[in-house]
């Protein structure tokens, strides 16, 4: 996945996966995050998002937008 404004990657997140430590810091932060339990301001800087303009075969332009990492990685694990 591409880096979102914060310029992380999920390759920088699996290095936690390396450390006990780290990784249950970072389970502590997604799970705090998926109960929507953080301080407004982090919210806010969450939700932000990169927006990049494509144009479409028809001559229209679409916009396409990458969030944050975390947030990215969070809605994906909800679900299972």
């Amino acid at each position: 996945m591409s880096p979102g404004l914060a310029g992380y990657r999920n390759e920088f997140l699996k290095l936690a996966l390396g450390s006990e430590g780290m990784t249950n810091d970072l389970f502590a932060i997604a799970s705090r995050y998926a109960q929507a339990d953080i301080p407004d301001s982090i919210n806010l800087a969450l939700r932000m998002c990169k927006l990049t303009a494509i144009q479409k075969a028809n001559g229209k332009v679409r916009g396409l937008n990458a969030g944050d990492t975390l947030r990215r990685l969070v809605c994906q694990i909800l679900p299972q």
